[in-house]
Protein backbone atom coordinates (compact mmCIF):
# COMPACT_ATOMS: atom_id res chain seq x y z
CA UNK A 1 0.00 0.00 0.00
CA UNK A 2 0.92 3.77 -0.90
CA UNK A 3 0.59 6.21 1.50
CA UNK A 4 0.55 9.93 0.22
CA UNK A 5 0.99 12.69 2.95
CA UNK A 6 0.13 15.88 1.98
CA UNK A 7 1.42 18.67 4.12
CA UNK A 8 -0.90 21.67 2.07
CA UNK A 9 0.92 24.68 3.69
CA UNK A 10 2.31 27.57 1.52
CA UNK A 11 5.63 25.55 1.30
CA UNK A 12 3.41 22.25 0.67
CA UNK A 13 4.04 18.73 -0.80
CA UNK A 14 2.93 15.40 -0.76
CA UNK A 15 5.33 12.53 -0.49
CA UNK A 16 4.55 8.71 -1.37
CA UNK A 17 5.42 6.43 1.05
CA UNK A 18 5.29 2.41 0.63
CA UNK A 19 4.35 1.35 4.28
CA UNK A 20 5.31 -2.23 3.59
CA UNK A 21 8.65 -1.73 1.93
CA UNK A 22 9.32 1.59 4.43
CA UNK A 23 10.46 3.42 1.35
CA UNK A 24 9.64 7.04 0.06
CA UNK A 25 8.90 6.36 -3.64
CA UNK A 26 8.22 9.85 -5.53
CA UNK A 27 7.74 13.61 -3.79
CA UNK A 28 6.27 16.58 -5.23
CA UNK A 29 6.75 19.85 -4.19
CA UNK A 30 3.68 21.81 -5.18
CA UNK A 31 5.27 25.09 -6.71
CA UNK A 32 7.66 22.90 -8.58
CA UNK A 33 5.26 19.93 -9.92
CA UNK A 34 1.49 19.50 -10.99
CA UNK A 35 -0.11 17.42 -7.99
CA UNK A 36 -2.50 16.16 -10.31
CA UNK A 37 0.30 14.46 -12.36
CA UNK A 38 1.90 12.73 -9.41
CA UNK A 39 -0.66 11.53 -8.54
CA UNK A 40 -1.32 9.62 -11.39
CA UNK A 41 2.25 8.51 -11.48
CA UNK A 42 1.31 6.94 -8.06
CA UNK A 43 -2.20 5.18 -9.66
CA UNK A 44 0.01 4.02 -12.30
CA UNK A 45 2.58 2.14 -9.99
CA UNK A 46 -0.34 1.27 -7.48
CA UNK A 47 -3.39 -0.08 -6.83
CA UNK A 48 -3.84 0.14 -3.31
CA UNK A 49 -3.54 4.10 -2.06
CA UNK A 50 -4.46 5.55 1.16
CA UNK A 51 -4.70 9.72 1.64
CA UNK A 52 -3.51 11.44 4.51
CA UNK A 53 -4.18 15.07 4.73
CA UNK A 54 -2.91 17.56 7.33
CA UNK A 55 -5.96 19.28 8.87
CA UNK A 56 -5.86 22.76 9.10
CA UNK A 57 -7.76 25.60 10.07
CA UNK A 58 -7.32 29.46 10.10
CA UNK A 59 -4.84 30.72 12.26
CA UNK A 60 -4.73 33.43 14.41
CA UNK A 61 -3.61 37.32 13.04
CA UNK A 62 -4.25 35.53 9.46
CA UNK A 63 -6.51 38.23 7.40
CA UNK A 64 -9.23 36.96 5.49
CA UNK A 65 -7.81 36.95 2.02
CA UNK A 66 -4.86 34.56 3.11
CA UNK A 67 -6.89 32.22 4.43
CA UNK A 68 -9.44 32.17 1.43
CA UNK A 69 -5.93 31.81 -0.61
CA UNK A 70 -5.21 28.67 1.64
CA UNK A 71 -8.71 27.37 1.55
CA UNK A 72 -8.81 26.92 -2.02
CA UNK A 73 -5.50 25.51 -2.45
CA UNK A 74 -6.53 22.49 -0.13
CA UNK A 75 -9.67 22.45 -2.15
CA UNK A 76 -7.85 21.89 -5.73
CA UNK A 77 -5.81 19.04 -3.81
CA UNK A 78 -9.31 17.46 -2.96
CA UNK A 79 -10.88 18.02 -6.14
CA UNK A 80 -7.38 16.24 -7.96
CA UNK A 81 -7.83 13.44 -5.41
CA UNK A 82 -11.64 12.70 -5.38
CA UNK A 83 -11.32 13.20 -9.81
CA UNK A 84 -8.83 10.40 -10.13
CA UNK A 85 -9.19 7.68 -7.07
CA UNK A 86 -13.30 7.69 -6.73
CA UNK A 87 -14.24 5.90 -3.89
CA UNK A 88 -10.45 6.38 -2.11
CA UNK A 89 -10.45 7.01 1.48
CA UNK A 90 -9.27 10.18 2.99
CA UNK A 91 -7.84 10.86 6.47
CA UNK A 92 -7.13 13.95 8.08
CA UNK A 93 -5.43 14.50 11.09
CA UNK A 94 -4.28 17.84 12.76
CA UNK A 95 -1.25 19.13 13.16
CA UNK A 96 -0.98 18.31 17.42
CA UNK A 97 -1.70 14.98 16.53
CA UNK A 98 0.78 14.03 14.31
CA UNK A 99 3.51 15.98 15.65
CA UNK A 100 2.75 14.50 19.00
CA UNK A 101 4.17 11.08 17.40
CA UNK A 102 7.30 12.59 16.74
CA UNK A 103 7.87 14.65 20.25
CA UNK A 104 11.58 13.03 21.06
CA UNK A 105 12.36 14.52 17.54
CA UNK A 106 11.01 17.70 18.32
CA UNK A 107 12.82 18.53 21.13
CA UNK A 108 15.79 18.53 19.96
CA UNK A 109 15.47 21.28 17.05
CA UNK A 110 12.70 24.06 17.25
CA UNK A 111 11.31 25.62 14.50
CA UNK A 112 10.90 24.61 10.63
CA UNK A 113 13.97 22.12 10.77
CA UNK A 114 12.72 19.95 13.42
CA UNK A 115 11.05 17.70 10.29
CA UNK A 116 13.74 18.01 8.59
CA UNK A 117 15.92 16.52 11.45
CA UNK A 118 13.26 13.88 12.32
CA UNK A 119 12.98 12.63 8.74
CA UNK A 120 16.76 12.34 9.09
CA UNK A 121 16.61 9.68 11.85
CA UNK A 122 14.14 7.92 10.62
CA UNK A 123 15.14 7.58 7.22
CA UNK A 124 19.37 7.99 7.13
CA UNK A 125 19.31 5.65 4.22
CA UNK A 126 16.73 6.53 1.88
CA UNK A 127 18.28 7.80 -1.44
CA UNK A 128 14.76 9.33 -2.12
CA UNK A 129 14.69 11.49 1.61
CA UNK A 130 18.64 12.75 0.96
CA UNK A 131 16.38 14.91 -2.00
CA UNK A 132 13.47 16.14 0.32
CA UNK A 133 15.20 16.41 4.04
CA UNK A 134 15.79 19.96 3.18
CA UNK A 135 12.26 20.70 2.76
CA UNK A 136 10.27 21.25 5.40
CA UNK A 137 7.21 20.86 3.42
CA UNK A 138 8.14 17.84 1.96
CA UNK A 139 9.29 16.48 5.43
CA UNK A 140 5.97 17.04 7.02
CA UNK A 141 4.02 15.00 4.26
CA UNK A 142 6.70 12.23 5.09
CA UNK A 143 5.89 12.22 8.95
CA UNK A 144 2.44 12.61 7.98
CA UNK A 145 2.81 9.55 6.08
CA UNK A 146 4.96 7.67 8.61
CA UNK A 147 2.75 8.34 11.18
CA UNK A 148 -0.69 7.18 9.77
CA UNK A 149 1.32 3.82 8.67
CA UNK A 150 2.21 3.33 12.05
CA UNK A 151 -1.29 4.30 13.96
CA UNK A 152 -3.03 2.18 11.20
CA UNK A 153 -0.67 -1.51 12.15
CA UNK A 154 -1.37 -0.10 15.36
CA UNK A 155 -5.49 0.05 15.18
CA UNK A 156 -5.28 -3.08 13.08
CA UNK A 157 -4.13 -4.87 15.68
CA UNK A 158 -6.28 -3.95 18.25
CA UNK A 159 -9.13 -3.93 15.89
CA UNK A 160 -9.83 -0.41 16.26
CA UNK A 161 -11.22 1.64 13.23
CA UNK A 162 -9.84 5.04 12.60
CA UNK A 163 -11.44 7.94 14.31
CA UNK A 164 -10.00 10.92 12.40
CA UNK A 165 -10.99 8.93 8.72
CA UNK A 166 -14.16 10.29 6.27
CA UNK A 167 -15.27 8.62 3.16
CA UNK A 168 -15.43 10.95 0.13
CA UNK A 169 -18.68 11.48 -1.52
CA UNK A 170 -18.62 9.94 -5.16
Amino acid sequence: MIIIGIDPGKNGAAVAYDGCLKIVVRHCLFRKESFNDFLLKIIAMEKEIKIVIEQVGSRPGQNAKSTFTFGREIGKIEGIIEANLKQEEIVYVWPQTWTSFYSAFFAVVKGKKKSCYAVEKIFPDNEEVRKIKAHDGASDALLIAYYYSRIDVKKKRQGISLAFSRKTNN
